[in-house]
C-alpha cells in the first residue's frame, strides 16, 4: 500500500500483511519548494509506481521491488493532479487541470513527451479497446472524449439542457464499470454520481450520494464501485462516508470510516478496501501525533467488503482492534502493489 500526503514530499509504504507503515519515501526533487505530490499509480503490471506534483515540474517513477527512483522526466510547470494509464501501461496522461493541458509520457523511456490541451482534465479512463481517452472537466459540466489515433476531441455533456455557464456539476473523477460497458462520474457539487453508457454515452441514472463526492476504486468480483465523499457531514463529530454502488441495481450503502476520506483503493485478493483519510478540517479529531511539517495526519482505514463493516485486526492472543493507522499530514492518494 502507497499513500501520498500534501505538502510534504513523502510517500508511506505500508505493508499489506501486518498493516504497518514499512517505511517514508522521499519523493520530488527540489528541497527549496514545498512540490506537493498529489497522486501515486501503481503501473498496470505492478512493476512500478509514479508520483505526480501539483507544484511541481516532473513525473516520477520508482521500482516497486525496492522504492528506488528509476526515472524522471521533466514536464513543465503546472498543476499536475492525475495520471492515467493507456492499457498496455506504456504511456500515461498527465492532467494539468486549471493549467488546461495533459502531457503525453513515454513511460518506458521517460522522454520525448507532448503537450495536448483540453478542458480543466482532471480524472481520466482510458476505453477497453484503447480507442478513447475520457477526461472530466473539473470545472464544468462536461466530459472530454479523445480519439487517441489523432487526438481529436468532443464534449459528451453531464446534462444536455444544462451547455452555458453557471455549471453546476464539477466533475471530479470517472471509472469504468467491472464489465467494461458504462462509465461512472463522480459530481462534486451536486453530490451525484452520473452513469453512462459506454457505447454511445448516453446518460443512464443518476445516483444520489454524499457531499462532495472524490474519488473511485472497484471491487470487480462483488461488482461493486466504491467511492469517496469527503465532506459529507454525519454529526458533530463525524465528516465523510464511503459509498457502495451495485453496478447491476444501482443501490447504494454507506458507511463511515474516518474524517474526511479520499483516496481508496480495493484489493480483490483480501477483499478489503483501502481508505486515506485527510482530516485536514481544523473541526476534525485531533490525531495522536503532528505531522513533521506542522500539519495534521490523516490516517488509513480499511472496509471488509465482504460484509461492508469496518476491519478489525487480530491479534496473537485472540484479540482484536478497529483498525487505524496515522499517515502523514494529508494522505490525498492510495494505490496498491504486490
Amino acid at each position: 500500500v502507497v499513500a501520498v500526503g500534501v505538502p510534504r514530499a513523502v510517500e508511506a509504504v505500508v505493508d499489506e500483511a501486518t498493516k504497518v507503515i514499512m517505511r517514508y519515501v522521499e519523493v520530488g526533487n527540489n528541497p527549496n519548494i514545498i512540490e506537493s505530490p498529489h497522486q501515486v499509480r501503481v503501473s498496470p503490471d505492478g512493476q512500478y509506481w509514479y508520483v505526480v506534483f501539483i507544484n511541481g515540474d516532473i513525473l516520477q517513477k520508482f521500482s516497486s521491488s525496492d522504492d528506488q527512483l528509476v526515472g524522471e522526466v521533466n514536464i513543465g510547470l503546472g498543476d499536475w493532479n492525475t495520471l492515467v494509464f493507456n492499457n498496455a501501461g506504456d504511456t500515461g496522461f498527465v492532467n494539468a487541470t486549471q493549467a488546461g493541458f495533459f502531457a503525453v509520457v513515454p513511460l518506458n523511456t521517460m522522454a520525448n513527451y507532448q503537450i495536448r490541451t483540453s478542458v480543466f482534465p482532471h480524472g481520466g479512463i482510458v476505453t477497453p479497446d484503447g480507442r478513447f481517452l475520457y477526461l472530466t472537466n473539473q470545472n464544468g459540466n462536461t466530459v472530454t472524449k479523445i480519439d487517441l489515433s489523432t487526438f481529436d476531441d468532443q464534449q459528451i455533456q453531464l446534462d444536455p439542457i444544462i451547455t452555458t455557464p453557471p455549471f453546476p456539476y464539477s466533475p471530479h473523477e470517472i471509472t469504468l464499470t467491472p464489465d467494461g460497458t458504462r462509465y461512472m462520474v463522480s459530481c462534486q457539487k451536486t453530490n451525484e454520481v452520473r452513469v453512462f453508457q459506454l457505447s454511445n454515452d448516453s446518460l443512464i441514472t443518476i445516483i444520489n450520494v454524499g457531499a462532495y463526492p472524490q474519488e473511485f476504486t472497484t471491487m470487480a468480483s462483488l461488482n461493486k464501485i466504491y467511492v469517496t465523499c469527503t465532506e459529507a457531514q454525519v454529526d458533530a463529530n463525524k465528516k465523510g462516508l464511503v459509498y457502495s454502488i451495485d453496478c447491476d441495481t444501482y443501490e447504494t450503502d454507506s458507511i463511515y470510516v474516518g474524517f474526511q476520506p479520499h483516496g481508496i483503493a480495493a484489493d480483490e485478493n483480501s477483499k478489503l478496501v483501502y481508505v486515506a483519510n485527510l482530516n485536514i478540517d481544523p473541526n476534525g479529531p485531533a490525531p495522536h501525533h503532528v505531522s513533521s511539517c506542522s500539519g495534521r495526519n490523516g490516517n488509513l482505514t480499511i472496509i471488509d467488503a465482504t460484509t461492508f463493516s469496518m476491519y478489525r485486526k487480530q491479534l496473537s492472543d485472540g484479540s482484536s482492534f478497529q483498525y487505524k493507522c496515522e499517515l502523514l499530514a494529508a494522505p490525498y492518494f492510495i494505490s496498491l502493489r504486490e
